[in-house]
């Protein structure tokens, strides 16, 4: 039910358990690689768009 994605706990994917928030594999010591987007989005984002993120972050304060 999609409706009730929002409490999905676990995923399996090809006979693997995941957790769902950090998909790091239950049973093993492996830790996943970071997606792609925790790094906010450095390598993907222009260097100008990030400054004028920045200038706008500064001016409107806001806090992420």
């Amino acid at each position: 039910d999609l409706k009730r994605s929002e409490y999905v706990t676990h995923t399996v994917i090809n006979g693997r358990v995941f957790e769902a928030a950090t998909m790091k594999e239950l049973g093993t010591d492996n830790v996943p690689a970071p997606f792609f987007f925790t790094d906010q989005n450095n390598q993907f984002l222009p260097e100008a768009t990030k400054r004028q993120i920045d200038a706008k972050a500064e001016k409107y304060h806001w806090v992420h």
